[in-house]
């Protein structure tokens, strides 16, 4: 895999950088808006690590795990539980939800795009992260995700769900989903299907 610059991922992928200005008031605004989920915010994300724990179960070890799009790194602490002998590094465009997660947690690296080629990770984990980026920009998303992991390793995508419309209403109540455009399960396995290094492997409801 060639390396990729950053520029053209920070200026086409990422729709804004409108999570700096709320990095410090991410997890209150979460926690306020999951808060019809039973467990909340805690569920949320242990929920998606132990999804993740299954389904790369057929691969031998799993020692290092990207966090893209990781935010402030809310889901570290669950990745940390579900892959005890994994590192963990994140990557975020949000360099001010990056410093916070880093100085939250001392173990968590942060990456920057010029690294994808040579991180050969075994498992990348994308949660909630494709609603925020332009449409016609997922297709380059998929080939950075692609160019983080090892061949063989895994890509877990994990999305909000636009045929809920609790969903849909609690996106419309979100502070920081106002750029979201809800991408449906027909169209993100479109994208995976069209990719020619990628092998969807499964797909499904996880909350209903």
């Amino acid at each position: 895999s060639s390396e990729i610059p950053s520029s053209p991922w920070e200026a086409t992928c990422v729709t804004s950088n409108h999570f700096d200005a709320v990095s410090s008031e991410y997890e209150v605004a979460l926690r306020h808006n999951l808060r019809f989920i039973p467990g909340g915010i805690d569920y949320y994300y242990a929920n998606r690590a132990r999804i993740a724990r299954r389904t790369t179960s057929r691969f031998p070890e799993i020692r290092r795990i990207l966090d893209f799009g990781g935010g402030i790194g809310l889901a570290f602490p669950h990745l940390r539980a579900s892959f005890p002998d994994a590192e963990v590094l994140i990557y975020d465009s949000s360099q001010e939800s990056v410093s916070r997660a880093v100085s939250t947690h001392s173990e968590l690296r942060a990456v920057q795009p010029h690294e994808f080629a040579k991180l050969d990770c075994d498992l990348v984990f994308v949660a909630g992260v494709v609603h925020h980026v332009k449409p016609e920009a997922r297709v380059q998303l998929l080939n950075n995700l692609v160019n983080c992991v090892k061949p063989g390793g895994y890509v877990i995508i994990f999305e909000l769900n636009p045929l809920n419309p609790i969903t849909r209403r609690l996106v419309k109540m979100c502070p920081f989903d106002s750029d979201a455009e809800l991408i449906s399960p027909a169209e993100l396995r479109s994208l995976v299907q069209h990719s020619k290094d990628l092998e969807e492997i499964d797909s499904k409801y996880i909350v209903f």
